[in-house]
């Protein structure tokens, strides 16, 4: 998805937010009547505080106090991410669109939420180290799940931290989430919402596109004997998701050296990296995994479209055969993506190497993408490609697959070179 402007950006992201959450984001920014608006006025004037088109208002201290003035610091986050990587210069003055804290602000905490047997809850710190505990009446009151991201107000206690307030649960304030479906309960169907990743003119991704496309739900693994091709290639991947504003970008990287965790981080911006390096017991890897897994869904279940990363199959396959005498926790691992109609999605793209183990996958994945040191293979794939791809897509690709190497190296440079992605396949069309 390309985008134009910074506003449009704006405005795309700040769409996925229910009028609830936007109405205090507008009164954080100082947007006149926020409380009144309707939800498309209110974006129409968050964008233009956030772009400098418009002063903020600073608050007068009359009328009633907000009950809820919290903004989750993720969507603070990717407001400013926005900012940031917008092509045009944008410049705004020092503290303009800075939103002024109350006490309903801090202390916050944000984790993750992991109920035990006793139905209880631990939230593990989003960064850093510390937990918080969490009552099994909170749980309830709440309706929190596995895996839940939770920002909440705490309170010391003797024997530690303990939840005080929730204030939102997967970015989504009290009342927006509440009445979410079940993941495992809701039917899995086939990938019918192309994404199309080439838009920044990468000639790996367009050859994906046209070969084997990725559609919202998608199960794929990218094959190699070059780990270092994999690798390039997931991190590509993974970075044309994060730059499409619909989707959540998660990363899980397992038994990896902790420097590559370092190099992820670096390299990729807008994602949420997880890890469980080799240094860590093959249970912890393994819970991590289930922390990872739970969270995606409880995404989706809040009807979003998630994107997750793994590196790779294999490490997970051996921390769940280790742990658990089996591989089956890491199959159901890869095989919780999936599009749910009318929901949210959860798409995995996952490395799968060369050796022993990646025999329990084949067959599993529903698109498999090879790849060597020269770029994405023709021989790639997706299942009811048709769904993704047009008639004249197919015949395209079908064509450079059964071209001569000299015809089909001229189809592919034409295909990566060019612009006017209709006129490629008019020139070598059926019949052509």
């Amino acid at each position: 998805m390309e985008y134009r402007t910074l506003g449009e950006r704006y405005a795309d992201y700040l769409n996925l937010h229910t009028l609830y959450t936007l109405r205090i984001i507008g009164r954080k920014f100082g947007v006149p009547q926020s409380t009144s608006r309707k939800k498309e006025p209110l974006i129409d004037g968050l964008v233009k505080v956030l772009t400098g088109e418009v002063a903020p208002v600073p608050p007068n201290g009359k009328g009633a106090k907000a009950k809820q003035s919290y903004v989750d610091p993720e969507i603070l986050q990717k407001l400013e991410e926005i900012r940031a990587s917008a092509n045009e210069e944008i410049r705004l003055e020092v503290g303009s669109c800075q939103p002024s804290f109350s006490e309903y602000d801090l202390p916050v905490f944000c984790g993750f939420l992991e109920i035990t047997k006793g139905e209880y809850g631990i939230l593990h710190a989003c960064k850093g180290k510390g937990d918080v505990f969490v009552k099994d009446s909170d749980v309830a009151k709440y309706r929190l799940r596995q895996g839940d991201k939770v920002s909440c107000h705490v309170a010391e206690t003797e024997k530690g931290m303990r939840l005080s307030e929730v204030l939102t649960v997967n970015g989504l304030s009290i009342g927006s989430y509440e009445d979410r479906t079940v993941f495992e309960e809701v039917p899995a169907h086939y990938p019918t919402e192309r994404v199309l990743l080439g838009g920044s003119g990468d000639d790996d991704l367009k050859t994906v596109d046209m070969f084997a496309p990725i559609g919202k739900g998608q199960r794929a693994v990218i094959l190699s004997k070059s780990e270092e091709a994999q690798e390039t290639l997931l991190k590509k991947i993974t970075a044309a998701f994060a730059n499409t504003e619909e989707f959540s970008s998660l990363v899980y990287l397992v038994g990896v050296a902790p420097e590559a965790v370092t190099e992820f981080k670096t390299d990729l911006f807008g994602v949420e990296v997880f890890s469980a390096t080799f240094e860590e017991t093959r249970a912890e890897q393994v819970k991590k995994a289930e922390l990872v897994l739970n969270y995606a869904k409880r995404l989706v279940e809040c009807g979003k479209d998630v994107f997750l990363a793994v590196n790779s199959l294999n490490a997970l396959a051996r921390a769940y055969e280790s742990t658990e005498g089996n591989e089956a926790g890491a199959l159901r691992f890869f095989g919780a993506a999936r599009k749910i109609k009318n929901w949210g999605s959860l798409t995995i793209v996952a490395i799968l190497k060369d050796d022993e183990e990646a025999r329990r996958f084949l067959g599993t994945e529903n698109c498999k993408i090879f790849c060597n040191q020269n770029g994405v293979e023709l021989r790639s794939e997706t299942k009811k490609e048709d769904l993704l791809l047009t008639a004249e897509e197919r015949a395209f690709a079908q064509k450079a697959r059964n071209a001569d190497e000299n015809e089909r190296e001229k189809m592919l440079s034409d295909l990566c070179s060019s612009a006017n992605h209709s006129a490629i396949l008019r020139k070598y069309g059926k019949g052509k």
